[in-house]
């Protein structure tokens, strides 16, 4: 992914939106925070398409699977990496068989270097 790439953070968590933008901004990227699912699925429709969103599997409204399969089926379709503080090998597996690029539950304990390599990465041809 470019420096100037397009980044959507989605969670509830203010602290963990807050540090994610923060470090993704520092990187070169344009960054952009949502609080809920719905939120995110709006941002994503609203303007310019985002190469890449963080989405949290737990939101208050609808979960980031549903984000998830809502925001594929933008096109073009963002890289999207679901994230979480509480993870399932079965919620990992029904985000990878919709198409998330990765599921990552350490993301949540803010090492800024993972944070800026899984940023780098997306946009890497598998």
């Amino acid at each position: 992914m470019s420096a100037a790439g397009r980044i959507l953070v989605v969670d509830d968590e203010r602290g963990i939106r807050s540090l994610c933008g923060d470090v993704l901004r520092r990187a070169g990227h344009h960054v952009e925070l949502a609080e809920t699912g719905r939120a995110g699925v709006a941002a994503a429709a609203a303007g310019a398409p985002f190469d890449l969103v963080f989405c949290d599997i737990n939101l208050p409204d609808i979960d980031g699977i549903e984000v998830l399969s809502q925001l594929l089926a933008r096109r073009p379709a963002p890289t999207v990496i679901l994230i979480t503080a509480y993870p399932s090998v079965e919620t990992a597996v029904r985000g990878m068989k919709l198409g998330a690029r990765d599921y990552d539950y350490r993301l949540l304990e803010f090492e800024r270097a993972d944070l800026e390599r899984l940023a780098r990465e997306a946009g890497d041809p598998e």
